[in-house]
């Protein structure tokens, strides 16, 4: 997890499990237990680069509104996409395992943004 901002946090899914499955390991989480804001997560690894790459819900003190999220649209997540490459390129070594095709992979770990 990462800080975007005073009111963003960012979670990347690692793996092909659903971020349900998370939830309340994410909601006892410092940054969510105390704060308020939005949780952006996302599902690059999981779902590859498309429509539902990214989404959004909103936390508060712990609890995590996740029948509330939504789609965030690829005109609207510039921001999100180039603070979660720089994530990616810390953790490459889980891109192996990733849906992510080669240049993708190789992209992030030289720096890029996907």
């Amino acid at each position: 997890m990462k800080k975007i901002d005073a009111h963003h946090l960012l979670l990347l899914c690692l793996n092909h499990n659903s971020v349900m499955s998370y939830l309340d390991d994410i909601s006892r989480c410092e940054e969510v237990k105390h704060n308020d804001g939005v949780l952006i997560i996302d599902q690059l690894l999981v779902v590859g680069d498309g429509r539902n790459r990214f989404i959004s819900c909103y936390f508060s003190n712990g609890n995590i509104h996740i029948e509330q999220s939504k789609v965030i649209v690829k005109e609207n997540n510039l921001h999100f996409r180039k603070s979660s490459s720089e994530l990616l390129k810390s953790v490459s070594k889980q891109l192996e395992y990733s849906i992510l095709t080669d240049r993708q992979r190789e992209l992030i770990t030289e720096g890029g943004i996907i």
